[in-house]
């Protein structure tokens, strides 16, 4: 099961970067970042938060490539 979570995750993070192309300002990046914050504060979501926070950096990143091509 981890496995196939693992995979779920890699898939989300890379489909994240894939769309955040599509917003160069980074505005998909910083809703994921401000989201996985608010997660954060509850006790029990810590995957989620980390989770989220990948998505965050995927998108961020994603956006800064596309404003260099």
């Amino acid at each position: 099961m981890n496995k196939e979570i693992e995979a779920i995750e890699i898939a989300l993070i890379t489909l994240t970067g894939f769309i955040a192309q599509q917003f160069p300002d980074a505005q998909l990046g910083e809703f994921l970042a401000h989201t996985a914050h608010e997660f954060s504060k509850n006790p029990g979501a810590e995957k989620t938060a980390t989770l989220l926070t990948a998505l965050a950096d995927s998108a961020t990143r994603a956006a800064v490539m596309s404003r260099r091509n």
